[in-house]
């Protein structure tokens, strides 16, 4: 037997004088390995002599020759070790009866080994068979939580071995405006107050720790939405939205509260990510059927922004509520009514943090 000689061989592939096959490279110009009549003659020499020297003569039809010459001559080799073992000494045979008490005396030991044997898992089933999965999972530790979710402060121990962690979250939002309370001979604009800002947002950003560490973990709480203004006052500001962090290592800064309605002029939308909306304004005179709307405040990634309040027939409305993580609340709509107050804004939501690993 040798190995491939020819001048396309891959020389040393399997170390110093080993060479071996290639299939070529057409980027470069490497060809892939050719055969010769040598290697041929090689390979089928070697297979016919096992073949031959068994006993057994070669034909063309079948396929299984070369295993039935291996197993005979195996076996042959075997009657030939079993012989030697019964026609040995009296210390041989003390030996096989020391081999069957650790054997435990088993009369039906190959089936029992048989028996064993049939108990082992299939490659081909990837786990099928396994008897009881959840016992298997379970001792691999597939069965335990892998994250942890915060909605308020707390620590965080990194579980050992793990150096990487993936955060989602956001900071809180920001409370909406108050809305303007009326104003004596006002008749243009409509003092709606500025929805608040989203708080900033990741998912799954991947954040780097250390094994075994405790990590203090702050939740923002949403801003307090500002109140309305009393006659002839302009609203109160929305109060900012809070800032979530992992330790020192990542910080989601809150929404900024939405600016008051104020005389002559809506509220802008408070600063986040993103920015809250910015009030409609009108004029008051022109508005028996039209209602002027407040801003609503900025939606993100896991929560939806406050519907803002507007101005009604009856007087000013209150701004809805932020619903969900990271918004920014609703502005309060002005007033068209003497002696009214303007409306309230709404809070913000509050942020939250999950940590996988």
């Amino acid at each position: 037997m040798h190995r491939i000689d020819t001048s396309t061989a891959q020389k040393d592939k399997f170390g110093q004088g080993k060479n071996g096959f290639t299939n070529g490279d057409p980027t470069t110009g490497t060809p892939s390995t050719k055969l010769n009549s040598d290697l041929y003659d090689a390979l089928q020499e070697e297979v016919c002599t096992v073949i031959e020297r068994s006993g057994i003569r070669l034909n063309k039809s079948q396929h299984d020759q070369l295993y039935q010459a291996v197993k005979k001559l195996s076996e042959a080799e075997a009657n030939k070790a079993k012989n030697a073992l019964i026609d040995g000494s009296a210390v041989d045979l003390n030996r096989l009866n020391k081999l069957a008490k650790a054997l435990g005396n088993d009369a039906k030991f190959s089936e029992t080994v048989t028996n064993l044997l049939n108990q082992k898992l299939a490659k081909n089933q990837n786990g099928a068979d396994i008897p009881d999965k959840n016992l298997f999972l379970k001792n691999l530790g597939l069965l335990e939580p892998r994250f942890s979710t915060f909605f308020n402060g707390g620590v965080f121990a990194v579980p050992e071995s793990i150096t990487t962690v993936y955060v989602s979250g956001c900071g809180a939002g920001g409370g909406g405006g108050g809305g303007l309370g009326y104003l004596n001979g006002y008749t243009s604009g409509g003092g709606g107050g500025g929805g608040g800002g989203a708080g900033k947002t990741v998912i799954r950003e991947a954040v780097k720790v250390t094994p075994g560490e405790q990590i203090t973990i702050t939740i923002g709480r949403g801003g307090k939405g500002g109140a309305g203004g009393a006659s002839n006052n302009s609203g109160i500001k929305g109060g900012n939205g809070g800032l979530t962090a992992l330790g020192d290592l990542l910080t989601l800064p809150g929404g900024d509260g939405g600016p008051p309605g104020i005389g002559g002029t809506n509220g802008y939308g408070g600063a986040g990510y993103p920015y809250g909306e910015t009030a409609v304004g009108g004029n008051l005179n022109a508005m028996s059927t039209f209602y002027m709307v407040a801003a609503s405040g900025a939606s993100c990634a896991f929560g939806g922004g406050g519907p803002g309040g507007h101005v009604g027939s009856q007087g000013a409305h209150h701004a809805r509520p932020a619903y969900g993580y990271g918004a920014g609340g609703g502005g309060g709509g002005g007033t068209r009514i003497s002696g009214t107050a303007g409306g309230n804004g709404s809070d913000g939501a509050n942020g939250w943090l999950t940590i996988e690993w």
